[in-house]
């Protein structure tokens, strides 16, 4: 702890302390308001370790986590870990490698942007850059899954790494050759053999057949064990790309000035190169040359441990590249770690899982769209393919100058949707990933009482009324639009169809109907509901 007596933080609302860990650090829940009070000095010293979570109130300094979650340094507070209810750094990195994970399967095209991750990673596209800094930020933590960490691979490799066994020409001194072979004795009129005057009475036969001379060195061929194979040079490379991109990230830190920001970078590249880096200057690198191709077709590297779980990395973390995260998303999950951007993200990859389930086939394709017009450029999106013209959308933009996809009023961009070509069904149908909802019930009387109630909700993490008014919105604004959703981490389905009123089960929702509602969509227990509905509305 830092002078933790020297500045205090309490629950706004109640005053209450918040809990600490066996080790003294503070446990905040992000849903609440923290009060930090105290000396001047510490105060100051809270506010510009903590700068996008703090508000300064007089003497006093408000901390307001929202998103965030994860260990943060909180200056004289020490080190804060910050959980979201039951949400935390565990549930956020093992969020991200099931994220990571389902974009390995999904089939982009080799002309796809996505598909060209390689090319636009040596680019100077800073938020494929800080897409991959998550990823490595990731398995180089403490609280990522076992089977996602990356140092204990590493060390598995240089305490058994692969070697082989080779056959090497040396020339040996002639009492020290073990075997001569054909060659040899060819060689030994060599200069390299170094024909000297023989001994009185030394090899008579070979001095007899040389004249009289013996060579002092014999060329032989020996087998010798070397560390310098491609899997080597591979798992050697990765390491170096690694500390390469700390580098290039380092690099645009001037950018942010010294900021919150620009501290966070810097703290994640120094945690990242403390770990690797004394990995990398091992001795054994010093015997293994430089790669010179990926040997993607080694079972070794496909199948030995260590070795496997490296490769799995390498790709992963090219697939960074293909994450359709907006450039403000890329910097919250760097600098923050929102997990409601995360969830974000594992919603759309969730609803194409769950639509493959309830076609009963797998997507065709998935290729990158760009999002935006003239006007504003709002960054990649992505779009899903399957047999019969079913399409899936990320980051779609709808905006009055669209002809597909056109809203007559406002640029609208709902996070997912779904376009069904035919059928009664057949339109879009709207999903927004709400992480803050609990209770769908709740969602609905936060719309209907007055602003007192409403913000009693808001203050427990349960919703804004505005939430509710967007799914409207999109319903009134988006012409193709035929049903617009709320998706929620919850229990609970709920739908109200324009013509038949509350119904609280797939099930119950007919084909071609037109609404809004809420389903349920848990991280670890996702359920079944897109499946379902996906099958109501395709008569599947």
């Amino acid at each position: 702890m830092k002078n933790a007596n020297a500045v205090s933080i309490t629950s706004h609302r109640d005053a209450a302390p918040p809990e600490r860990t066996s080790a003294g650090e503070y446990r905040l829940c992000a849903e609440r308001t923290w009060l930090v009070e105290g000396a001047d000095e510490h105060v100051r010293a809270v506010e510009d370790a903590l700068e996008p979570f703090r508000e300064r109130v007089g003497s006093a300094l408000l901390l307001r986590f929202g998103n965030a979650v994860g260990t943060f340094d909180g200056g004289p507070l020490g080190r804060l870990i910050v959980h979201s209810d039951k949400w935390g750094e565990v549930e956020f990195d093992a969020m991200l490698a099931e994220i990571t994970r389902r974009m390995t399967l999904l089939p982009f095209s080799a002309g796809s942007q996505a598909g060209r991750d390689y090319e636009r990673s040596s680019s100077a596209d800073h938020s494929v850059l800080y897409h991959k800094l998550v990823y490595l930020r990731h398995i180089l933590s403490d609280t990522a899954p076992a089977e996602d960490q990356l140092i204990p691979a590493l060390r598995l490799v240089l305490e058994h790494p692969h070697r082989r066994f080779e056959r090497v020409a040396v020339w040996s001194p002639l009492g020290a050759v073990q075997r001569v072979e054909p060659r040899a004795l060819l060689g030994m009129v060599t200069p390299q053999a170094m024909l000297a005057r023989a001994p009185a009475g030394r090899a008579p036969s070979l001095a007899n057949a040389l004249r009289g001379h013996l060579p002092e060195r014999v060329e032989e061929t020996r087998v010798q064990q070397t560390v310098d194979v491609p899997e080597n040079q591979f798992v050697k490379a990765f390491l170096g790309q690694s500390l390469a991109l700390l580098e290039r990230i380092r690099g645009l830190q001037a950018a942010h000035g010294d900021g919150h920001f620009a501290r966070r970078l810097r703290a994640d590249c120094d945690m990242i190169e403390r770990k690797l880096a004394p990995l990398r200057r091992h001795a054994m690198w010093d015997e293994v040359s430089e790669m010179r191709r990926i040997p993607v077709e080694s079972q070794v590297l496909q199948r030995r441990r260590g070795y496997r779980e490296i490769l799995r990395h390498f790709v992963q973390m090219r697939l960074t590249a293909r994450l359709p995260l907006r450039p403000e998303s890329a910097r919250n999950l760097l600098e923050i770690k929102s997990i409601a951007e995360l969830y974000e993200i594992w919603t759309f990859l969730e609803v194409a899982r769950q639509i493959e389930v309830a076609l009963g086939r797998p997507p065709i394709g998935a290729d990158d769209i760009e999002i935006g017009d003239l006007k504003a450029q709002l960054g990649r999106g992505l779009r899903v393919r399957w047999e019969g013209g079913v399409e899936l959308f990320y980051n779609l933009c709808y905006s009055p100058a669209g002809a597909t996809n056109h809203s007559y009023s406002l640029r609208l961009r709902p996070d997912i949707v779904l376009r069904l070509p035919t059928g009664p069904s057949a339109g879009d149908h709207l999903f927004d990933a709400k992480f803050k909802v609990r209770h769908i019930d709740s969602a609905v009387k936060a719309a209907e009482d007055d602003d007192e109630s409403e913000e009693i909700d808001v203050r427990r993490g349960v919703f804004k009324r505005v939430d509710l008014h967007k799914m409207h919105t999109y319903r009134d604004a988006i012409a193709r639009a035929r049903t617009v959703w709320i998706l929620y981490p919850g229990t609970e389905v709920r739908f109200y169809d324009e013509r038949a009123g509350l119904l609280n089960d797939v099930e119950e929702i007919s084909i071609g109907a037109s609404g809004v509602g809420g389903l349920p969509l848990l991280p670890g227990s996702p359920g079944s509901a897109i499946t379902r509905l996906v099958k109501r509305l395709t008569g599947a």
